[in-house]
């Protein structure tokens, strides 16, 4: 049996210049309760919060990465439309069955 936790935790990325390519670190330290757990496998989700964008999956870049220690994931972020806000969620799933949720917005703008 697989449980679920869930930590609401939402930290503002950027602005972020569509130009740009940003690394974004998704910090599961004190959402992995249980001592001695990693973060074995994640998935990135893009939901838009604010303007539009006709393919918001599109600013994610590459496959993520866990840090050795096992409580971090990275993910790179390039492009996005100028004007619009995205939720990135990280679901973590760790070596004690449980998955784990880190969110964050980011908002990209065309800086002059």
């Amino acid at each position: 049996m697989t449980g679920t936790s869930t930590l609401p935790t939402v930290d503002a990325v950027g602005p972020k210049d569509p130009e740009e390519v940003e690394v974004v670190s998704f910090d599961f330290t004190t959402a992995v309760a249980t001592a001695g757990a990693v973060i074995q496998t994640a998935r990135i989700e893009i939901d838009l919060l604010d303007g539009v964008d006709p393919n918001p999956t599109a600013i994610v870049s590459g496959p993520y990465s866990i840090d050795v220690g096992g409580l971090i994931v990275r993910q790179k972020f390039s492009g996005g439309l100028h004007g619009v806000t995205y939720g990135l969620r990280c679901l973590g799933d760790d070596s004690a069955g449980l998955t784990h949720l880190v969110a964050a917005t980011m908002l990209v703008f065309h800086q002059a």
